[in-house]
């Protein structure tokens, strides 16, 4: 039995569409912060959004779960660097005692991996970024997602 795919197709131009960047699609194209057992981690786009900046303040706010960074300079006292200007994907950060205490005091799990987004903001004008908790994706320990 041989079939028919001679379809009356309407004709239309391509006036007004645009391309959908691949960006959009896939992993995640705007800053991230995770945060698990030893560490937090900054993706790449965390990093660019600031400038490439060397070195960040990390503020905590404990009782809304937020997180803020703001680009400071190596020599400042409360400065942590996150990136030497090398080519990475991510800014590591090693910090047990910190993430020990964040996990305890927000109840979350240390055996699960936390991820949020992240926005820049302006605060005194000075350009930072803030990431909430409140509402976090979660991984186990395969990347699977919970």
């Amino acid at each position: 039995m041989a079939m028919n795919f001679n379809l009356d197709l309407q004709e239309i131009t391509l006036d007004g569409f645009q391309v959908v960047s691949s960006k959009f699609f896939g992993k995640q194209n705007g800053p991230v912060m995770s945060m698990q057992r030893k560490c937090i981690v900054f993706n790449s786009a965390a990093v660019k959004q600031l400038n490439n900046c060397e070195a960040i303040q990390i503020m905590i706010n404990e009782a809304q779960k937020v997180v803020l960074i703001k680009p400071v300079p190596s020599h400042d006292s409360e400065a942590v660097l996150w990136n030497k200007g090398e080519k990475k994907q991510y800014a590591r950060l090693e910090c047990v005692g910190l993430v020990k205490h964040l996990m305890e005091k927000w109840k979350f799990d240390s055996d699960i991996k936390y991820l949020v987004n992240g926005r820049l903001v302006r605060v005194e004008n000075k350009v930072m970024m803030v990431f909430d908790f409140k509402d976090c994706q979660r991984f186990d320990s395969t990347g699977k997602r919970l």
